[in-house]
């Protein structure tokens, strides 16, 4: 088949353009003044200044001084979990296993679900796994920027 060559017919013409686009642009306002939207001409649309009025002023300042003279609710989120606490312990000697610390700190932390080398080099890195916050808490407290040999 021949492809089919576009008349000057064919093409709309620049006025038909311009209706369409003046038809949108009025459904398009019919449509925000029925739902309440405020469009500027041109279809840009401006927010509603807020009014205040001096009661809501003097509420709100009045709100913000009771606020700051009432003591804050004790709100402490910090040591509340009791479940499994893992440790990362660092800086250990070179040639240290998992099983040297778990024997080294066992005694201390108590139980221990699992403790693995997480790196080797440049020193020795691992991840300690507590059954109790309370044992990881001990441990952290009695190794923690200590020297041992």
């Amino acid at each position: 088949m021949a492809a089919r060559k576009k008349s000057a017919k064919d093409a709309p013409s620049f006025q038909a353009i311009v209706q369409a686009a003046r038809e949108r642009r009025r459904k398009q306002d019919s449509t925000d003044e029925f739902f309440n939207k405020r469009a500027a001409p041109g279809g840009i649309r401006k927010a509603e200044p807020t009014r205040t009025t001096v009661t809501a002023r003097r509420a709100t300042r009045e709100a913000r001084l009771l606020s700051s003279a009432l003591p804050e609710p004790d709100l402490n989120i910090k040591g509340r979990a009791m479940g499994p606490t893992a440790v990362l312990g660092s800086n250990f000697a070179p040639g240290t296993t998992a099983e040297d610390i778990q024997s080294a700190f066992e005694p201390v932390g108590g139980r221990m679900l699992r403790c693995r080398l997480v790196s080797t080099y440049p020193a020795v890195m691992a991840e300690m796994m507590f059954a109790d916050r309370r044992g990881a808490d001990d441990v952290v407290a009695k190794f923690n920027n200590q020297k041992v040999n």
